[in-house]
């Protein structure tokens, strides 16, 4: 286990605690001696964790700095909080801020200056940090539209038969025939957290910053891009996994596989060609980094390996399509999409960062609450453009 997840279950169980203990001074179970030298306790080892995060996290927040200059005037909202002149001088009450994820001035919102045409940027773009565990990056390639509703009709679907050919002199024309699109509704949805914290924590800029990014946002994050892959439910942001909103070819595609000798490698090929019938370009293949890694360990007839071996410094790639490795894509299964034509992200409130001691018995407990959230909205317009089925040879 890794030092960070070492310390993020720390700092979980610290939460808990806390938990536990503001239930316990509000139901009168403990003395506010016993209480005070507990909170007291618990709020300084949740500061030594929460240095240790930001210690932890330094060096991959260095890794990103010379990407692109013009972009370090982006803060998180951890370091918005922190270094805020509110927090430091915070005598009670409620504070809110809002990570705003692109520069003010330039037109576009939520991350839609993250989408790079040919190009994945990093999840760490457009105010958001994130942990080892996993690289937040699939939002980052849908196309994102402001709305101020709770509800987005949009048209899904919808196919054209092209009738058109060559027609001898007195002879009719071909008929072109469209298949009409659905309406459907996307709902916006509210996604968030609250954590009980302590005044030592609040007061210490570097481990405040450190647990809003990394215990509250990043998980918050974590679930939106969990959703927008494997959301199922009505409730939830319906994924590219759902069904209806991906085009499985998978079957037929295998009927054109080598009779015999046939690899993982030609069903890519394939499911790309698959895809280019449409005249669209891929974007990007999605794999599990099981899958990923079965590719990269086939050899050939020598021995060789056939993506390049350990040894290789070659970016992802598949058939000249970019690969991303996903956690949350599940083992065995592909994705192959244009995605930014495929789906759309919308963006009702940015990220939200709210602290009050104001929550319960917070006030005469000394405790604070802190609460992130987010609301948006996620529809696939063109379930065509996004294949997705089992990576394999057979069923």
């Amino acid at each position: 286990m890794s030092d960070l997840e070492n310390i993020n279950k720390s700092l979980d169980a610290i939460e808990g605690n806390l938990k536990n203990l503001h239930s316990e001074i509000e139901q009168s179970k403990t003395s506010q001696k016993a209480y005070d030298a507990e909170l007291k306790a618990l709020g300084e080892k949740q500061v030594e964790l929460a240095k240790a995060l930001a210690d932890a996290t330094q060096s991959l927040d260095n890794t990103v700095k010379g990407i692109n200059e013009d972009r370090q005037s982006l803060k998180t909202i951890g370091q918005k909080a922190a270094e805020s002149a509110d927090i430091k001088s915070y005598k009670g009450g409620s504070l809110s801020f809002e990570v705003k994820t692109a520069p003010e001035g330039t037109g576009m919102s939520g991350a839609a200056n993250t989408v790079t045409r040919g190009t994945l940027l990093p999840a760490y773009e457009a105010g958001w940090k994130t942990l080892p565990e996993q690289a937040l990056g699939l939002e980052d390639l849908f196309t994102h539209v402001p709305v101020t509703v709770d509800a987005i009709n949009y048209l899904k679907g919808g196919a054209v038969n092209d009738g058109s050919a060559i027609t001898a002199e007195g002879n009719a024309y071909g008929q072109t025939t469209f298949t009409k699109p659905s309406l459907q509704t996307a709902s916006v949805v509210d996604i968030g957290a609250f954590a009980y914290v302590t005044n030592q924590l609040i007061t210490n800029e570097a481990a405040f910053a450190a647990y809003i990014n990394s215990k509250m946002q990043y998980k918050l994050q974590f679930n939106v891009e969990n959703q927008m892959i494997n959301g199922a439910l009505d409730t939830q942001l319906g994924g590219i996994l759902k069904t209806g909103n991906h085009t499985d070819h998978t079957a037929a595609i295998r009927t054109d596989l080598p009779s015999s000798g046939a690899t993982l490698f030609d069903l890519a090929l394939l499911i790309k060609a698959d895809f280019e019938k449409l005249f669209i370009k891929p974007e990007y293949f999605l794999f599990n980094p099981a899958d990923w890694t079965k590719l990269c360990l086939l050899k050939d007839n020598k021995g060789n390996y056939l993506l390049g071996g350990p040894q290789s410094l070659a970016t992802k790639s598949l058939w000249g399509v970019p690969v991303i490795t996903n956690s949350l894509i599940p083992t065995g299964k592909y994705v192959l999409g244009n995605f930014r034509q495929a789906a759309t992200v919308y963006d009702r409130q940015a990220l939200q960062f709210r602290i009050s001691d104001q929550d319960g018995d917070n006030f005469k407990s000394n405790m604070y609450t802190l609460r992130v959230n987010r609301r948006l909205g996620f529809a696939v317009e063109m379930p065509e453009l996004i294949l997705a089925g089992n990576f394999a040879l057979t069923e």
